[in-house]
């Protein structure tokens, strides 16, 4: 039982990569929406400067690196390629990379929702980096 129970989850896995990147995603896109305070969402015109216009590259560009680490991801499940999940690894990689930077940026002085949106999708990023990792090593 125990063996088919350990089959079973690793049958599962990939499958849950998939959902965690796309809750990763959400929160990623929550963390662009919500208000900063007196200037609003990131992405708003009265919400420019040096720091902001670099934490909205960063999640801009982590909302499409999210994306091509989906498609990595179905097209594991799908086809169960090696190469995609390397790929998939190595997008995690980046995306973790780049939220690290983006809170280190937001969290100079502020105590906004953003900053905990940010941390935990920055949180999955990583735990899924490390999961995809631990499970291509195994």
């Amino acid at each position: 039982n125990l063996l088919r129970a350990h089959y079973s989850l690793k049958l599962l896995y990939p499958s849950w990569a998939l959902i965690t990147i796309l809750v990763t995603y959400l929160f990623t896109i929550l963390s662009a929406a919500l208000d900063m305070g007196p200037c609003g969402n990131i992405f708003s015109s009265s919400c420019s400067g040096n720091d902001m216009d670099a934490i909205r590259g960063l999640i801009g560009t982590n909302l499409f690196l999210f994306l091509v680490a989906a498609v990595f991801s179905v097209l594991y499940i799908m086809k169960r390629f090696k190469w995609a999940l390397w790929g998939e690894i190595g997008f995690m990689v980046a995306i973790s990379i780049l939220l690290l930077a983006a809170i280190g940026l937001l969290y100079d002085g502020m105590t906004y929702l953003t900053s905990l949106f940010m941390t935990i999708a920055m949180t999955f990023a990583v735990a899924i980096t490390g999961a995809l990792l631990v499970g291509l090593l195994k």
